[in-house]
């Protein structure tokens, strides 16, 4: 009982932490957005080359901070493994921070999650140091951190919780830690919602026009899941090469290409900028006027650019692209074939989500928000059916 209660209070102090790194992170990266892509601008007559500009430069910074500062902000992969180090923290908590709200506020098309768990777990790791948690699993105090954030950057308690599940090991798996998991996230989320009006950020909840179910969304959804798959199966023959980039040692023309490219596309759409966050919102409302070249130009070049990004140093998230990415696919494909739009779009996105992600419990928990909730049987379906097609046909490269 005495432990119970020790990890329930380190839980709901975390949890309040983790509020406030996340409000921090992002009224910075929301200053530093306007100051580059609206203040800037505005004052100069918007030029018509200010995201290669823009680009370029952010390209330079980029680069000289890969060199000189190092390759931060981690992956949220990279980040689990490092926490098993002794001292993992020690002089990487303002490398993420700072490496993160560059990249960001140039405009690269990643999300800020996986700074995010790379900063919060320096903080967890340096928490456990200091209080001498010797007789608690530091992976399981590491992955509440971890749903922490995810809870709070989409806004959606039921993904946070479903990423504590998901990593922790199933031998520490109890009723003491699902009870600690929820108080970190419902201590995160309260701080969260009490300070949102400072960052102004919106919940990350898609709105479909008016639909009504019928039997047409059944053949739409069987199609949409055989295209689905097979984009799955070129997007992870496309990203082999784009990977490859990152293991050139030459960071500052790497980042110098990665800005290159993120102002030519910018400049061709602006879509193509951040990480589709707040921009999928705005494709909803517009995408009827939109070409069907356009669009699964715009789906394919939002996911392949997240791993160009990373590739070049332009290090982040690519949770948020893919989102959008999937969707846009998803619109391009009902547009063309006449098919219920919403519905192929919601299984296309459940679908890619789950080959990319490979993790159907998380899929679930993060589109049961996003997406209306009228959607979500269809969400589950798509995402179980397709981690069972990859179980009897696995895959032969993972990108996880």
């Amino acid at each position: 009982m005495h432990k119970f209660i020790k990890e329930l209070g380190y839980g709901v102090g975390l949890g309040i932490i983790t509020a406030l790194i996340i409000v921090l992170f992002t009224s910075l990266v929301h200053w530093g957005t306007w100051l580059l892509w609206e203040f800037l601008p505005a004052e100069l007559g918007q030029p018509v080359f200010w995201p290669l500009l823009i680009g370029l430069v952010g390209g330079l910074v980029v680069g000289l901070l890969q060199k000189y500062v190092g390759p931060y902000p981690y992956h949220m992969q990279e980040t689990l493994k490092r926490t098993k180090q002794p001292q993992f923290y020690r002089g990487k908590t303002w490398r993420n921070f700072v490496n993160a709200i560059v990249i960001l506020i140039f405009g690269a098309g990643v999300g800020p999650e996986a700074a995010l768990v790379a900063i919060v777990a320096c903080f967890v790791v340096w928490i456990n140091d200091r209080l001498q948690y010797a007789d608690s699993n530091p992976e399981f105090l590491t992955t509440n951190g971890l749903g922490a954030v995810m809870a709070l950057v989409f806004t959606n308690p039921f993904f946070g919780l479903s990423e504590q599940i998901d990593h922790e090991p199933a031998k520490t798996k109890s009723a003491a830690h699902y009870a600690v998991n929820i108080a970190t996230i419902a201590s995160a989320w309260l701080v969260f919602s009490t300070l949102q009006k400072l960052v102004s950020t919106p919940f990350f909840h898609l709105r479909f026009q008016h639909f009504n179910w019928s039997w047409s969304w059944l053949w739409a959804g069987l199609l949409a899941f055989v295209l689905a798959e097979a984009y799955s199966w070129l997007y992870f023959q496309a990203i082999k090469p784009l990977e490859a980039l990152g293991k050139l040692p030459q960071p500052i023309w790497l980042a110098l290409l990665g800005g290159l490219v993120l102002g030519l596309t910018g400049m061709w759409s602006s879509y193509l900028l951040f990480s589709g966050e707040e921009s999928i919102v705005t494709l909803l409302q517009n995408y009827s006027k939109m070409s069907v070249g356009f669009l699964i130009i715009l789906g394919i070049g939002k996911m392949l650019l997240a791993i160009f990004y990373n590739a070049t140093g332009w290090r982040g998230g690519d949770i948020f692209p893919n989102i959008f990415g999937s969707i846009c696919l998803g619109l391009a494909v009902g547009v063309a074939l006449g098919l219920p739009v919403i519905a192929v779009a919601t299984v296309s996105c459940a679908v890619i989500l789950t080959n990319i992600m490979q993790k159907p419990l998380l899929v679930c928990g993060l589109l049961i928000l996003v997406l209306p909730l009228s959607l979500f049987p269809i969400v589950v379906v798509s995402s179980l059916a397709s981690a069972g097609v990859h179980k009897l046909l696995p895959r032969s490269e993972s990108a996880a």
